[in-house]
């Protein structure tokens, strides 16, 4: 049920059809739970069939904290640590590596930008900045290594389950960029 999307954005518990107390958000279309949204039977209740409802996570209450949990997701991803930490001033010397990355980026410089919420307050915008900057680092490798080394490799496989994990957090995303 959970592959399915049967689960509630907030507290991530799966759900039935027959559960009750739920709300459908106007905007991801997922369900949850309204107590998760702080609603009772009687907040339940005035919410007209008129009036659109936008989830905690589409109003932008938790943008950042998801930011941060899918980030360390990531991070997890990244077994090796090639992408913890930025490029060494002695590396980028070494091997030029300034002549073929033009922004460097990594996951320590993405986590320090969510920590201080350096991606701005507009929820499209910030989601925007943050796909793009993991997408650089990904990006970046692969430019940077050969095909064949395990660096670009990881990298590779990184982007396409990191955008995946990304378009699950943020369903609303893809289809607004």
């Amino acid at each position: 049920l959970f592959k399915d999307g049967k689960y509630c954005p907030i507290c991530l518990a799966v759900y039935k059809g027959s559960d009750v107390g739920m709300i459908q958000c106007d905007k991801c279309r997922f369900w949850l739970h309204a107590r998760c949204d702080g609603l009772d039977a009687d907040g339940l209740g005035r919410l007209g069939e008129a009036d659109a409802y936008s989830c905690p996570n589409c109003r932008g209450e938790r943008t950042y904290t998801l930011m941060s949990q899918v980030l360390a997701e990531l991070q997890k991803e990244d077994r090796d640590k090639f992408f913890g930490e930025p490029v060494t001033v002695e590396y980028a010397l070494a091997t030029q590596y300034h002549s073929v990355v033009d922004r460097p980026m990594d996951f320590g410089t993405m986590k320090a930008k969510v920590d201080v919420r350096a991606y701005g307050d507009v929820q499209l915008a910030a989601l925007s900045g943050f796909r793009d900057d993991f997408a650089l680092i990904c990006k970046n490798a692969q430019a940077f290594h050969r095909p064949n080394e395990r660096v670009h490799l990881v990298a590779k496989r990184l982007l396409k389950s990191g955008f995946k994990r990304i378009d699950t957090t943020f369903p609303w995303l893809k289809a607004d960029l």
